[in-house]
Parts: structure tokens; C-alpha cells; sequence
């Protein structure tokens, strides 16, 4: 009988034993291992470092100045106002490297863009986005080695994520490499709220905004990025 306890006690420790192993193994790897694709993987395998960052990748608009309700420039001190606050990822610098095939890389976000902003002219949102999705090397300036489909029409966020809201004329960063930049640029993106608009962001004035997608604005394809 005693040794029939003694069985059954050491039955039961080596269970228990097992059940911590395997469950150790169950939880040993993080959550997001792989982290999908447009994800933020820093803050996935490392939450407090972003946290303490600051922010989880929003870039900051670019804005210093603070103005009161009449338009007059004022102390920004105390004001809440972006141009006090100004949250948000700062810009590397340079922001941009000119690659000197007819592309320039955004060291912000990763994306190539195309250099030249007015290659196609005006279009309507549907031969935008066949402008930019047949683009390849020797169209545009190009000598990049890129081939049809490497380009697309990028959404609203990435055409917004351009932008300088303290300048204008053009609202880009300062010294931006871009050649033959025009006002209205088509995004990819379709107002799910009206399906007949299309987003798109004027780089004269830092607007992002709608448009009916008859209407004619300009084609910045890009490429790259993550």
C-alpha cells in the first residue's frame, strides 16, 4: 500500500511538472512573433520603448507657429496648439535622399517616390491609376531598372504623410527634391461614405480633401516602403 502512495505521488509531481513545461513552451514566445505586414513590429517585441517614445509612428506635422482666432501670429507657450505641442515621430534629416535615377526616397517612411510630380499632367482618378500602375524605368526620367507594377497609386495616408504644415506654397518640407510639383494629387483611396470620390491632398496649401473622381488632379506614383 505504501509504495502504491509512493507510485501515485510521484505520478502526480511528474504531471505537474510537465503541465509547467508546456505551458511555459505555450507562452514563452510574444504574442505578435511575426509581426504582419504594415504592423508596427518596434512596438509589438517592445511596447515600453515606444511608449516611452512618445508615439507609435504618427510624424509630426512640421508645424513651429501658433496664431490666435483672428489669424495673428502668438506666443505658442500654453496655447495646446500643434505648433506648441508638435507630437509626433520627428523627421530624419535629411528627409529626403535624391537617388539620382529619377526616384527620391522618403528616409521618413521608406517610399520611393517618383522625382518628377507632373509627368502624366492632369487625369481623371482611373487613368491615374493606370498611369501609375504601368510606370517602369525609361517613362518619367526613370533609370531605376523598375518594370510595370512595381509602381501604384499610393493611398491617402502615404500622399498625406508628404506634407509640411508650416510652409505652403508648397506645404513640403523644406528643400524638398521633388521637380514640377503641381496643387491637387490623386490618392487610391475611395470615400466609402461616397464611392463616386476619391481622396487626394494639395500640396500648394497642405489640404487633403475629396474629389469626384471625373475631375482631373495630378499622378505621384510611388513604390518601396513597408
Amino acid at each position: 500500500m505504501k509504495k502504491l502512495c509512493l507510485l501515485s505521488s510521484v505520478s502526480v509531481f511528474f504531471g505537474l511538472i510537465s503541465l509547467v513545461f508546456y505551458a511555459n513552451q505555450a507562452y514563452a514566445a510574444p504574442p505578435f512573433e511575426v509581426p504582419p505586414k504594415g504592423g508596427l513590429p518596434a512596438c509589438m517585441t517592445d511596447l515600453a520603448a515606444c511608449e516611452a517614445a512618445g508615439s507609435f509612428g504618427v510624424p509630426q506635422t512640421g508645424q513651429t507657429t501658433c496664431w490666435d482666432t483672428a489669424g495673428a501670429i502668438i506666443a505658442c507657450a500654453g496655447t495646446g496648439q500643434d505648433g506648441e505641442i508638435q507630437a509626433g515621430v520627428v523627421p530624419p534629416n535629411p528627409r529626403f535622399t535624391d537617388n539620382g535615377d529619377g526616384t527620391i526616397t522618403d528616409n521618413l517612411t521608406g517610399l520611393i517616390w517618383l522625382e518628377d510630380a507632373n509627368c502624366f499632367g492632369s487625369r481623371t482618378w482611373l487613368k491615374a491609376l493606370t498611369n501609375a500602375n504601368n510606370l517602369e524605368s525609361g517613362n518619367c526620367g526613370l533609370s531605376d531598372g523598375s518594370v510595370a507594377g512595381d509602381w501604384y497609386l499610393l493611398n491617402r495616408n502615404e500622399l498625406a504623410s508628404l506634407l509640411d504644415l508650416e510652409n505652403f506654397f508648397p506645404a513640403l518640407p523644406t528643400g524638398h527634391p521633388f521637380m514640377n510639383l503641381a496643387s491637387g494629387y490623386w490618392s487610391s483611396t475611395t470615400f466609402a461614405s461616397n464611392p463616386n470620390f476619391a481622396g487626394s491632398v494639395f500640396f500648394n496649401i497642405g489640404f487633403v480633401d475629396g474629389s469626384n473622381k471625373t475631375d482631373n488632379w495630378f499622378v505621384l506614383p510611388v513604390r518601396g516602403g513597408s
